[in-house]
């Protein structure tokens, strides 16, 4: 698996366009900052910090162990491996937060898988 944030231009223009997803929670891996993606940028010259992210599809990962509360997940394919085999610490390190307790994800199989590095799941 080659996964460097590459597919999260087309994961953006993929939910914008899919008239089910209201929102969806995002675990991202890759060297972009995926929100420039996500969020509609400010009418002023872009920065990270002015982008508008009230108005998005897109939600953050919670972080704090919970199950994320929107009917739709998408998680790059890198980080996938730890979420289903319990590696929480590694994957801590990745992510800058804690993401225990996803034993959940195992219920689950993708919907859509978004290039080759992006995985969408529906939750029930």
């Amino acid at each position: 698996n080659l996964d460097y944030g590459q597919d999260a231009k087309r994961l953006s223009k993929y939910v914008k366009n899919d008239t089910e997803i209201d929102k969806i929670t995002v675990l991202y891996f890759g060297g972009a900052y995926p929100f420039s993606y996500f969020c509609d940028e400010p009418r002023k010259k872009r920065a990270i910090k002015e982008l508008d992210c009230e108005s998005s599809k897109f939600i953050r990962w919670p972080g704090n162990g919970e199950k994320p509360n929107t009917s739709y997940v998408a998680i790059s394919a890198t980080l996938l491996p730890m979420l289903k085999n319990n590696y929480s610490e590694l994957l801590d390190f990745f992510v800058g937060y804690e993401t225990k307790d996803l034993d959940w994800l195992g219920d689950y199989r993708p919907v859509k898988k978004i290039g080759g590095s992006i995985y969408i799941y529906k939750q029930k």
